[in-house]
């Protein structure tokens, strides 16, 4: 079923970078065809994190990394657990330190926009991932 390997190889790790890869990550905002106001997360695309979007998150997190499905491999986000190949878009929940792996202040991030009913696209008022939390925002 969806979201199976749910706990898998849980545990401290930390792995957290040197400092390479800070700011823009490759093919950041270069995504072809991918709306940018939409989290990675959010699947059917309503502005907010249901709770089966957010156990996929935590899945990835779990793993410890992520890598780009690669037709004829089809997810429901676009990418698989573990590693292999990133030349696509990242992830948007991995905005600090775009590793190819979900940390847990990043998931914490989600966290955030699961208990508040959503979020909004706001690039333009210094947080951290480019979204805000908050229900859906009518346009």
């Amino acid at each position: 079923g969806e979201n199976e390997g749910e706990g898998e190889n849980e545990g401290e790790g930390e792995n957290e970078g040197e400092g390479e890869n800070e700011g823009e990550g490759e093919n950041e905002g270069e995504g072809e065809g991918v709306d940018l106001s939409i989290h990675s997360a959010d699947t059917n695309g309503d502005n907010a994190i249901n709770l089966s979007e957010l156990l996929r998150v935590i899945q990835l997190f779990n793993v410890g990394s992520y890598a780009c499905a690669i037709p004829p491999e089809a997810t429901e986000d676009g990418y698989v657990p573990g590693s292999g190949d990133t030349n696509c878009t990242p992830h948007a929940s991995d905005y600090n330190l775009q590793d190819w792996i979900i940390n847990l202040g990043e998931l914490l991030r989600l966290i955030q926009f699961f208990n508040s009913g959503g979020y909004n696209e706001c690039p333009d008022q210094g947080t951290e991932d480019g979204y805000c939390p908050g229900p859906p925002i009518a346009g």
